[in-house]
């Protein structure tokens, strides 16, 4: 999947975030110590507005879905 289409379909679908913490996340957890998570970076200061509209969403959601999943 595409970074665009990845985004933009996380954007649209809480499930996504979750589902995106469990497998990303959660599996490493509490073993890992994870001081921090980059979501977009890669699309900031990219151009595509449409993308980093998208982003302030995705990233809420990701940060929500982090704090219940540790909680």
């Amino acid at each position: 999947m595409s970074l665009t289409k990845f985004l933009k379909d996380m954007s649209a679908n809480e499930d996504r975030a979750t589902s995106w913490v469990k497998d990303n996340v959660q599996p490493d957890l509490p073993e890992t110590p994870i001081r921090g998570i980059t979501v977009g970076n890669e699309v900031l200061g990219g151009g595509d507005q449409e993308l980093e509209e998208a982003l302030l969403s995705v990233q809420s959601r990701t940060f929500t879905k982090l704090l219940t999943s540790l909680v």
